[in-house]
């Protein structure tokens, strides 16, 4: 996957293919039928349009209501969370420190810490 996506404006954190969620992995293959979790700023949005879309000349902003959001994260996002943190921990990388570094950095950017 990095070779075709390493210009890719953001980090495909999931994929979802025949009703089963995984973690992205370096080495996934997409398909046409895919549909990915990118993590980016909201800035590189237009980006990643232009690469996955090209022939798209708009940008839609789609909100999410609070608890659609929350029934995502614990339906989805949690258990992929908690599936990574597993995974580095194994591999003797501390995964519940980074994840917790990188909440913190977003909390930080958001309140314009």
């Amino acid at each position: 996957m990095k070779k075709r996506f390493d210009k890719l404006p953001g980090l495909i954190v999931a994929i979802f293919r025949d009703g089963e969620q995984s973690i992205a992995r370096g080495d996934d293959d997409l398909r046409a039928e895919d549909h990915i979790y990118v993590l980016m700023p909201e800035e590189e949005l237009k980006n990643f349009r232009k690469f996955v879309h090209p022939e798209s000349e708009r940008v839609e902003k789609v909100v999410i209501a609070p608890e659609v959001i929350a029934e995502f994260r614990t339906k989805a996002a949690d258990p992929i969370r908690d599936a990574w943190i597993a995974d580095m921990e194994a591999q003797g990388i501390p995964g519940q420190e980074l994840y917790d570094l990188v909440m913190k950095t977003l909390d930080d950017a958001k309140s314009g810490s």
